[in-house]
């Protein structure tokens, strides 16, 4: 999924002043374009089934974390917002407005989170997807100790807050599941035949590009298998109202839409040597406009940074920045919650996005090298 941004259609790079050169290259990308969106929007949406079946098997678990010490609501919090997609901000804004935890154990999940971008992030470059979580993640727990120093733990009450559950399988056996494939057969059929069209022809390296690496082969069979055993064993309602409703007709046009938008933006990037050049050389400005971006709370944007990072055109502190300050959907029960506090909660991640992304960049050249040397050591 990564050629793209390396053996991109049209060769070396034309200036955009020849702008039918630039146009001939971006309509020669399109197809390429166009299929590494949709390898990149299936493989999220089959990631997004998992994980909501997992939601609907564990709904309660994040209440343990209610008598918890300042510490392990800060670790809690901040893996909850590691994890992909939204629900897990959901759960500590949900805490939050209950008096669970803290300001700073809500903004530690804001910081840790990347919404449903991180599974195009893990889905386009895994190593890199890893390296800035596990950073996001440190960062999220000092943010935490940092702002509950300066402000004592006050969240306001929500007494309406309803919190809705999904259901439960109640019984994993065969006879249970043989019972299930009947229902809803035609879907499941479909579906199924689908999932293993599309996971056969990525893993032999027909769809997208080859994949050299038996670990990335081996992680691509496994979530296969899931996902195909998910796909047998779901309750009909699963399948129609939870997938098809919900993660197809809500996230799949948004997905697909925002990393078709990223690929051409790269592509155009490449092409163009001045918008590389305005880019490269005022990396400050490219920090801010991401921070700003960052605050809208939609997920697809900061996809676009992160890509142009993957391909060499921002600097890290960039796509730092943004990943501190963006939260995707997470945050957005908080605006039926308290506008207030919401803004509150976004000025403070985008004052902490900015020092993260200055220090990052004052830092410079070192940084860089190290960042390169533990994603040569991990691939």
């Amino acid at each position: 999924m990564s050629d793209l941004f390396h053996n991109h259609p049209g060769g070396a790079l034309c200036s955009i002043a020849n702008g039918g050169e630039t146009q001939a290259g971006l309509l020669q990308a399109l197809p390429i374009i166009f299929e590494n969106t949709l390898v990149v929007a299936f493989f999220v949406l089959t990631i997004m089934l998992l994980v909501e079946y997992a939601n609907t098997l564990w709904p309660d678990q994040g209440r343990l974390i209610a008598n918890r010490s300042r510490f392990m609501q800060y670790l809690i919090c901040s893996l909850l917002g590691t994890l992909p997609g939204c629900f897990g901000v959901f759960a500590v804004v949900t805490f939050y407005t209950h008096r669970m935890v803290s300001l700073g154990a809500l903004v530690a999940a804001s910081i840790a989170t990347s919404g449903d971008e991180a599974f195009v992030m893990f889905a386009i470059n895994p190593l890199l997807a890893l390296v800035l979580h596990v950073l996001l993640f440190v960062l999220a727990m000092g943010s935490a100790y940092l702002v509950d120093h300066f402000r004592s733990f006050s969240p306001a009450y929500c007494e309406d807050m309803v919190i809705h559950h999904h259901e439960r399988p109640k019984n994993n056996g065969w006879d249970r599941m043989l019972g299930r494939i009947r229902t809803a057969f035609k879907l499941r059929l479909i579906l199924i035949a689908v999932h293993v069209s599309f996971f056969t022809l990525l893993i032999t390296g027909n769809l997208g590009h080859s994949h050299d690496s038996w670990l990335l082969n081996l992680g691509l069979f496994v979530v296969a298998l899931l996902s195909f055993f998910v796909l047998i064993e779901a309750p009909a309602h699963f399948l129609q109202e939870h997938f098809l409703h919900h993660i197809v007709r809500k996230h799949a046009p948004r997905l697909i839409f925002w990393t078709f938008v990223a690929y051409v933006t790269i592509q155009v990037v490449f092409d163009s040597v001045w918008l590389q050049d305005l880019v490269r050389q005022n990396p400050v400005t490219t920090m801010i406009v991401a921070v700003l971006v960052g605050l809208i709370p939609e997920s697809g944007p900061h996809i676009i940074f992160f890509s142009m990072y993957q391909a060499q055109q921002v600097p890290f502190a960039v796509l730092l920045a943004s990943s501190i300050v963006q939260d995707g959907h997470g945050l957005l029960p908080m605006l039926s919650h308290s506008l207030r506090q919401f803004a509150m909660v976004k000025a403070i991640n985008a004052i902490l996005g900015l020092l993260a992304g200055f220090m990052f960049l004052g830092l410079g050249v070192m940084l860089e090298n190290l960042l390169g040397l533990v994603l040569g050591g991990l691939g």
